[in-house]
């Protein structure tokens, strides 16, 4: 079964080598009972690790069922132990921290004996060892004698050809020693047992063969009783190299939950650490991903705004039904008078000692303060009625503070008559760009503004009807022209029905006559209003001012504001203001697409006006929350060695006991990614719990998709993963016997 053929075997060190077995010729076979004895230091556990496979060997050659094995790898002989070797060790080699019952399953689920049946046979093991009584107890908390009883029942559970056995009573009482030998006797017929011992008279009854060794050599090899004829165990196939087969995945899930769940204050420590490593990630990406609204949506156009959302029905109806607006919590508000936000063209500053009143600063973009939260400000509060909010950049650009006067302006000139509309700011906001004027919600009903803006909007247009002057025509015609006008204004200082026009707009008084004109706001929503029969005589005046501005009363104004926005209005099209870029989106992707057309202008930015588009944002944020991840894994790795190398005992007897490196390797892998996703799970718990009650979170996480905290997980578990393939090269690239004496030297 066993043949040894010239085995050497030595020990190298930093200054010597040193001999642990020597020239050695031996053979075994089924049914034999071998006692090895010797003094200390004479090579009997260094046979038993290379008979076992736990160690290697240097010369020579041993054969297996016939077969040489010099050639034999790592995995090589863990396919070997894993179907022939029971292992009994003096150092009893058994798992503290888990159960008795357990210590001796983890030898039933290794061949994959069938799990219906394995409890029932480990407690039958149990009960054959004498220790039920302690069968749900913690090994840690066992005598030595129960201890050695567990690794017997242990060895007996894989059902091996071959029991080795290394001092199994030298750290017993003469008692429990007896008993020990008997139970080994009792349970190791038909098999071969090879036993190490100090004390060859505690078992001198029951030896069939004594050798003795000397300094790595054999002195004796006397054989003391005739064996039995034994069938001898035929030569396995190395891919089926085990009882039962291999361990199935369902055992490997097993292993992984129960060594995870054996060493509570451990798994405590590494699932703190994992959750401290992987919420700085998320909240890191979180916080980019927030930043995405300065850095990317605000920088769109001029014209463009990262709250606003305009919503129109893709036949060109009225929209009369706003339920599925007024439920989506996306939406901040809704204005139906959507042209208002183009009602205001400029800021001005206040300044008594111009002509005007005031001068222009800047185009503006408005903005519905409904959008904003008191958090997102860095200074002052939200605006009432007659108060702004502006952008920080708008306030460093115009040299403008917190209750500073401002105007907003019809149009954007320096030539106006009016100061404009005053407003006091109230505070000032990150959000936004240069441009972004955010303004109380009230305004956005204003019906006056929401004319300005539709005059904005739809352009406008003065006509007059004139006769060509010709003495040769008895019946002149009539004609009419567009006249030359820049802007037309509403002026609040003019009389009823009076319009004054500049000179120059004025046609030549020898070549026309003109007879009458009528204004026109150019059609919107396929509607119009002309003012017609206006007499010249009565309610036109020349001036001579030189700008292109035509002015009008305030009577035309509330003449168009009935006519365009009567009681009955309803709206063609609608503006959904959102808080931010992120809810915007959602908004776009969300929507009922079939029923509605929704335009948001910052979703398709223009490479012209961007830093960068959104999607290369979101790549550049996952390399950092990678190399951030991987610097902060690289320090979960050190923890995870240190624990490594406490588990390396345990990990070292699943290997005696049958696993291979394959197994525990993809179970160290199982137990990072199941603490991993737990981790992963409580952060994002934690950040939701937290953010209820933090807005600066809450802020920043709704930035973060359900893809995108997908894409985070994989992250997590990839960079989990890593560390555990490198902690695993350190502990598994060594054999059982090395990787077990450094466990002993680090206690």
């Amino acid at each position: 079964m066993i043949k040894l053929q010239n085995i050497s075997k030595y020990y190298h060190t930093s200054n010597s080598v040193a001999s642990g077995l020597q020239k050695v010729n031996l053979e075994f076979s089924m049914g034999e009972f071998v006692v090895v004895t010797g003094q200390s230091g004479s090579g009997k556990s260094t046979l038993l690790n290379v008979i076992s496979g736990l160690d290697s060997y240097e010369e020579g050659e041993m054969y297996l069922f016939g077969e040489e094995t010099s050639h034999y790898l790592i995995d090589d002989w863990e396919k070997y132990r894993a179907s022939n070797i029971g292992y009994i060790s003096q150092n009893y080699n058994i798992i503290n921290s888990f159960t008795v019952l357990q210590n001796v399953l983890v030898a039933l689920e290794l061949q994959n004996y069938p799990k219906e049946n394995r409890k029932k046979r480990a407690l039958e093991l149990i009960e054959m060892v004498g220790i039920s009584h302690r069968t749900h107890h913690k090994a840690g908390k066992l005598s030595g004698g129960e201890k050695q009883r567990t690794v017997i029942a242990r060895a007996l559970a894989k059902d091996a050809p071959i029991i080795v056995c290394d001092e199994p009573t030298g750290n017993l009482d003469t008692q429990s020693s007896n008993a020990i030998i008997a139970l080994i006797e009792k349970l190791g017929k038909n098999k071969l047992i090879i036993l190490v011992t100090h004390n060859y008279e505690e078992v001198e009854h029951i030896a069939t063969r004594r050798i003795r060794l000397r300094d790595g050599e054999i002195i004796e090899d006397q054989k003391i009783v005739k064996q039995e004829a034994v069938n001898q165990v035929q030569k396995v196939d190395p891919e089926k190299q085990t009882i039962k087969g291999k361990p199935s995945w369902y055992t490997l899930l097993h292993f992984a939950f129960r060594s995870l769940f054996a060493t509570p204050k451990r798994l405590f420590f590494m699932l703190t650490l994992q959750t401290i490593i992987t919420g700085i990630f998320i909240l890191i990406y979180a916080y980019l991903m927030f930043s995405s609204d300065l850095l990317v949506g605000e920088l769109a156009g001029d014209n463009d705004s990262s709250h606003r959302v305009e919503v129109v029905k893709r036949d060109e109806s009225k929209i009369t039904d706003f339920s599925a607006f007024e439920d989506n919590k996306l939406i901040q508000s809704i204005v139906e008078y959507e042209m208002v936000y183009h009602a205001y063209q400029a800021i001005g500053k206040v300044d008594e000692e111009s002509t005007s009143g005031t001068y222009a600063l800047g185009e503006i973009n408005m903005n519905d303060a409904a959008v904003l939260n008191q958090e997102d400000l860095s200074e002052g509060r939200l605006p009432n009625a007659n108060e702004v909010v502006l952008s920080s950049l708008s306030m460093q650009l115009y040299d403008l503070k917190v209750g500073d006067e401002v105007s907003l302006l019809w149009v954007y000139t320096k030539l106006t008559k009016s100061i404009g509309d005053v407003y006091t700011i109230s505070g000032t906001t990150l959000r936004g760009n240069n441009q972004s004027v955010y303004l109380n919600s009230s305004i956005y009903n204003d019906k006056e503004l929401a004319l300005h803006g539709l005059m904005s909007l739809a352009g406008k247009s003065i006509k007059y009807h004139f006769n060509k002057i010709d003495p040769f025509s008895p019946d002149p015609t009539i004609y009419y022209d567009n006249m030359s006008s820049g802007k037309f204004i509403f002026d609040d200082t003019l009389e009823d029905w009076e319009i004054q026009i500049p000179s120059h707009l004025w046609p030549d008084a020898r070549t026309i006559k003109v007879l009458d004109f009528e204004v026109s706001i150019g059609s919107y929503y396929g509607d119009q209003y002309i003012f017609d029969e206006i007499s010249l005589e009565d309610n036109v005046t020349k001036i001579s001012e030189l700008s292109n501005n035509v002015y009008f009363s305030t009577t035309y104004r509330d003449v168009l504001i009935d006519y365009y926005f009567s009681d009955d209005f309803v709206p063609t099209k609608i503006v959904l203001n959102v808080h931010d870029l992120t809810d915007g989106k959602k908004l776009v992707n969300t929507f009922d697409q079939e029923t509605y057309r929704l335009y948001y202008d910052v979703a398709a930015l223009e490479t012209r006006e961007e830093i960068m588009t959104q999607d290369q944002f979101s790549l550049v944020s996952y390399i950092i929350v990678i190399i951030v991840g991987s610097l902060l894994y690289t320090i979960f790795g050190v923890a995870l060695r240190n624990v490594y190398k406490a588990r390396k005992k345990d990990l070292t007897i699943f290997r005696s006991v049958g696993a291979n490196r394959a197994f525990l390797a993809r179970q160290m892998i199982l137990e990072q990614v199941i603490s991993a996703v737990f981790a992963f799970a409580v952060v994002v718990a934690l950040i939701y719990v937290i953010s209820n009650y933090s807005y600066g979170l809450s802020e920043a996480i709704q930035h973060v998709e359900y893809s995108q905290y997908f894409i985070l997980f994989l992250i997590s578990i990839g960079l989990s993963v890593q560390v555990s393939l490198n902690s695993n090269k350190q502990i598994f690239n060594i054999s059982v016997v090395s990787s077990l004496n450094e466990s002993e030297e680090a206690k």
